[in-house]
């Protein structure tokens, strides 16, 4: 498989977008807290480890994710939660994220918060994991904001003594410093017709394979990702008829595989994904399948209906 496009963390935070969905116009809430009005989407997480070239080992509920839309005529804001359940997952693995996009009249500001997975390979996870109950918890942080055809990134780390879990998103956003106090700042002119960041990209895309048909295969979609510009690109768009998961039975969607291509390296990242045509599942994915290293494998599975 290619390098990644981006780290496991963020590519994770990446995965899912809401395309469409009833409207309401809500006060927005503090960050990470749906109101009663926000649509929310529940998934369950599982994963396979390749100790060996020849098999997978496979675990099931290692974590869960929740995407929350809110929109009203002037504002749309997606955000999601992802990480695993030290609970659950094989060796306690705790690795999360938080995304946030808010568009409100042609600006957008962007939140990134996901803990640090540099692994390139299953031996340096296990030993990163053995030795983490011992160490400083580090965060990588990113906040961005695209005015018109400018964006400004700045990427910091935050290192905290406790250990917190995606449970406790709240009490590490609490220690989210301004972005003035920041230690890198990055600045970039977009080329016209750049999206603000890869969930409003991904929406844009999934919105052409809605409308254009099993038989299409859209425009890629160019997006700015922490001062980096990025293609989203979808291929092989074919209609299934039906998914049964643990949670339901889904019908009437659409299947794709889709790529992330980094611009400036030329790396390329890809995953698949099936996701509704209709109603209330319209452009929202029920399956997300993402093979980040060669030895980890991951599933998202969509638990029921949005609420």
């Amino acid at each position: 498989m290619a390098k990644l496009a981006a780290p496991l963390a963020i590519v994770l935070l990446m995965l899912a977008s809401l395309h469409t969905g009833p409207g309401s116009a809500a006060a927005q809430p503090a960050a990470g807290v749906p109101s009663p009005s926000d649509v929310v989407h529940q998934y369950t997480i599982d994963g396979s480890i390749r100790p060996f070239l020849l098999f997978w080992i496979s675990r099931s509920d290692i974590g869960r994710a929740t995407i929350t839309w809110r929109h009203d005529p002037q504002d749309t804001e997606y955000s999601l939660l992802i990480g695993t359940d030290p609970s659950r997952a094989p060796r306690h693995l705790n690795r999360w994220g938080y995304a946030d996009e808010q568009l409100r009249r042609g600006t957008a500001t962007i939140l990134g918060v996901m803990t640090r997975s540099d692994e390139q390979s299953l031996d340096q996870a296990r030993a990163n994991v053995s030795h983490a109950s011992g160490q400083p918890q580090a965060f990588r942080v990113i906040r961005e904001s695209v005015d018109g055809q400018l964006a400004r990134s700045a990427v910091m780390t935050l290192g905290t003594r406790q250990h917190y879990t995606f449970k406790q998103l709240d009490d590490v956003l609490a220690q989210v410093p301004p972005a003035s106090q920041f230690q890198h700042h990055r600045s970039l002119t977009l080329p016209p017709g750049t999206e603000p960041g890869f969930l409003a990209a991904l929406n844009h895309l999934i919105g052409e394979t809605l409308s254009g048909g099993s038989t299409e295969h859209p425009a890629p979609v160019r997006y700015v990702y922490s001062g980096k510009l990025y293609l989203v690109r979808a291929s092989d768009v074919n209609q299934k008829d039906e998914i049964k998961t643990g949670s339901g039975d889904y019908q009437h969607l659409l299947e794709a595989s889709f790529d992330i291509h980094n611009v400036a390296t030329g790396d390329d990242t890809d995953f698949d994904m099936t996701y509704g045509t209709e109603g209330a599942l319209r452009g929202i994915p029920v399956t997300v399948q993402y093979q980040p290293r060669w030895w980890l494998r991951l599933e998202l599975t969509l638990t029921g209906p949005s609420s």
